[in-house]
């Protein structure tokens, strides 16, 4: 891959996700009726603002260099259970969870593989 091309994929699938999971996050601390109300049907109302604050959290995480792996892991596990929590709730596996979790699976990969790809050990 041209090292142009993977400067620019490596920005995008930072910004977005990262515009995304933020972006959530304050959705749930202001708390509009219809984010309060899907929350609370599927368990999670009382927790809404504690869940806000992580999604920034996690987001800010992600996006500073020396925390990235930190981040990704954390966001990989939140929006792991929210899209467990929504299947649960008979919802459907292609949740909105679902593309910003796709897109730091794709970031890290393209800035660091060794967290993919086992290195081979000599014994």
């Amino acid at each position: 891959m041209k090292l142009q091309v993977k400067k620019v994929l490596i920005i995008v699938t930072t910004v977005i996700p990262s515009l995304i999971i933020a972006g959530g996050g304050v959705v749930k601390l202001i708390g509009p009726h219809g984010v309060v109300q899907m929350l609370t049907n599927v368990g999670a109302g009382e927790y809404i603002p504690l869940l806000g604050i992580a999604e920034i959290v996690f987001a800010a995480l992600f996006i500073i260099p020396k925390t990235r792996r930190l981040g990704f892991i954390l966001l990989c596990c939140y929006f792991g259970g929210a899209i467990a929590t929504v299947v649960s709730h008979n919802g459907n596996f292609l949740s909105p969870a679902l593309l910003p979790l796709v897109l730091i699976w794709i970031n890290m990969f393209l800035r660091d593989k060794s967290l993919f790809i086992l290195a081979e050990t000599k014994n």
